[in-house]
């Protein structure tokens, strides 16, 4: 029936399609000053019922030869559409929205690693795209710098270039504006994002 555990349960309905997501077991219920404020302390658990249906909205993609990488030695992903819902205390909360299912195999070993940009996004139309550098610490496997990047949509997965590499090296550069810079064999997408928390914005 699915793997699970003392508290969460994964049923796969269609393979690399669909999964269901259970959840029944305690929770704290907190309000978001306290999230802000600091680690979040121990106390009085309320149950909680949660469903969560993940649905493919694109074919999964891989990050291919991954060889020099010591972080893993596969990875893979694929976006998804997810609609489902929370249950406490009597009430019930509708969820609508998207996700992305990201796995790796093999051994993790983050020391190695440096500076990296990781960049997916999804759309209404079904296309998404996924925008990868990840780089070494100085001197150690330059070689094996990964840079990856597709656009997908319903009928599959679409090798891109990347054009640009917009690594931030310094915490004063976190509010910069940058652009990531993706070319595709029928034209060229450029997304461009202001903040953190800005609004995507996609264009061939």
């Amino acid at each position: 029936t699915g793997p699970g555990g003392a508290q969460v349960f994964w049923e796969c309905t269609e393979p690399y399609q669909e999964w269901i997501k259970r959840f029944s077991g305690g929770a704290r219920l907190v309000s978001h000053d306290e999230l802000m404020s600091g680690p979040l302390q121990d106390g009085l658990h309320i149950g909680v019922e949660m469903e969560l249906v993940c649905r493919a909205s694109g074919h999964v993609f891989d990050m291919g030869d991954m060889s020099q990488q010591s972080w893993a030695k596969l990875h893979y992903e694929q976006h998804c559409d997810i609609t489902g819902y929370v249950t406490y205390q009597g009430k019930r909360i509708e969820l609508s929205g998207t996700g992305l299912r990201d796995h790796s195999v093999g051994a993790r070993d983050l020391s190695r690693m440096g500076n990296h940009v990781w960049h997916s996004g999804q759309f209404p139309s079904g296309r998404g795209f996924q925008f990868c550098n990840v780089q070494y610490r100085d001197g150690v496997g330059k070689d094996g710098e990964l840079h990856y990047t597709v656009i997908t949509d319903h009928d599959g997965v679409h090798a891109g270039t990347m054009e640009n590499t917009p690594i931030i090296t310094d915490e004063s550069q976190i509010y910069d504006p940058y652009e990531m810079h993706i070319r595709t064999e029928d034209g060229r997408i450029v997304v461009a994002g202001v903040n953190p928390t800005a609004v995507w914005n996609c264009g061939s």
